[in-house]
């Protein structure tokens, strides 16, 4: 499956549908991510069922603290 995750194309086994199965395998914190699927904003208790399409375009936001 080919998704573009921040404006760069990426390959994903088919099997690696699912919104949180793509952000474990990009190692992102669930808790600390925002995702937009095709520009639209996903809340984050939907991110377990979230399916996702080929071509489907992803902007994904990790907020990160520090001082």
């Amino acid at each position: 499956m080919k998704l573009v995750i921040n404006g760069t194309e990426r390959e994903f086994p088919a099997a690696t549908a699912g919104l949180k199965e793509i952000l474990a395998a990009l190692k992102l914190n669930t808790r600390s991510t925002v995702c937009l699927v095709n520009g639209e904003a996903v809340p984050p208790e939907q991110y377990g069922t979230m399916v996702l399409a080929d071509n489907d375009k992803l902007d994904l936001l990790s907020f990160v603290g520090g001082g």
